[in-house]
């Protein structure tokens, strides 16, 4: 997909910061998000704790295979529906954003595998979701913070990549390395350059996140 004219945004990541026993938020008690949208992007690579609790004294830790985490938004969504009156905290490490560049230009392209997965005994061909990938580039440069992107580009720091369909509203998030074929000599140069990326997944597996 080849989009003008819209906004992106290259968030590089921070050492993790731990975070304890903060509160949720829920409109639907299947999924929680974190209320200190600061803490928002969590870990790629670091476990997060889920506890409830019905009178909140009493907490007890949720397995992890009961409930999806969404690194790139801050959530947390249950397979079944709680309770009215179940709290959620979360215990975990959140990553610090700084902002390396922005750009009115950008390409990306999702590909998804589709693998047969047959079944003994039956006329029909079960077809199952393999693995993602993500690619594209960015271009059209403005707002950057040049020694941000060069640190990022030659030590291949996982960054949060950030579309958005108009002036405010977020339509797509993604961890992702920044790659080009040439980095330009000077500093000055580089933001004239059209930056290539790769999606890359954290350690539940996600690689994107739609909004």
């Amino acid at each position: 997909m080849a989009i003008s004219g819209f906004k992106s945004q290259v968030m590089v990541t921070g050492k993790p910061v731990e975070f304890l026993n903060e509160g949720t938020l829920t409109q639907n008690f299947t999924t929680y998000s974190i209320v200190d949208r600061k803490k928002k992007i969590f870990s790629y690579e670091d476990n997060i704790k889920v506890e409830e609790s019905i009178d909140g004294e009493i907490w007890s830790v949720i397995e992890s295979g009961l409930y999806e985490v969404n690194r790139l938004k801050g959530e947390i969504t249950f397979s079944e529906q709680k309770s009215e009156n179940t709290t959620i905290r979360l215990s975990g490490f959140f990553l610090p954003l700084s902002l390396a560049g922005k750009s009115y230009e950008y390409t990306y392209s999702i590909e998804i595998e589709n693998l047969s997965a047959p079944e003994f005994g039956s006329n029909y061909q079960k077809r199952l979701y393999g693995q993602k990938d993500t690619s594209g580039e960015i271009l059209n440069w403005y707002e950057t913070n040049n020694s941000l992107l060069l640190n990022a580009l030659r030590e291949n720091t996982t960054v949060v990549l950030q579309f958005y369909g108009n002036e405010n509203d977020l339509d797509f998030c993604m961890w992702a390395i920044l790659k080009t074929a040439e980095v330009s000599s000077t500093i000055g140069g580089l933001v004239e350059e059209a930056i290539e990326f790769e999606g890359t997944t954290d350690i539940n597996g996600r690689m994107f996140s739609i909004e």
